[in-house]
């Protein structure tokens, strides 16, 4: 049957806000979904120079991408969103973040566990000593 992959429930705003409030300096957010967690991050006006979404769906990406950036944050934080899978640009980015955090799976059920811990993994070689990685 049909099941609602992204969505903007009290749940999902309150586990973004609380993870947005530890943003810091360059931002890696694994899935754009509806966009909320870089929403709160500007929002609160978090100390980040810049935001890197990866996302592997062009439908979303196409979607999200026009409606949820505000003007008033274009000269804050420079915010750039590639289509791709996660697992790919954690393996040949070179690039560090202060921030990373991975929203890639549909909810909180056990089985997503060893895909969860591997992203993680792969996260760590991207993290700044001083870093973040927060996983919804």
């Amino acid at each position: 049957p049909a099941k609602a992959w992204m969505s903007d429930s009290g749940q999902e705003r309150c586990m973004m806000f609380a993870s947005a409030k530890f943003a810091k300096g360059d931002v890696l957010v694994a899935g754009l979904g509806l966009a909320i967690y870089p929403q709160f991050v500007l929002a609160l006006n978090r100390p980040v120079k810049s935001i890197t979404i990866i996302e592997n769906n062009q439908q979303i990406i196409d979607l999200i991408q026009t409606n949820w950036f505000k003007d008033e944050y274009r000269d804050k934080v420079k915010v750039t969103i590639i289509n791709s899978d996660i697992e790919d640009f954690l393996a040949e980015t070179k690039e560090k973040f202060d921030t990373i955090y991975l929203d890639t799976w549909e909810d909180a059920d056990a089985r997503y566990l060893a895909g969860v811990n591997y992203l993680i993994s792969l996260s760590s070689n991207c993290i700044m000593d001083d870093g973040i990685i927060q996983a919804w």
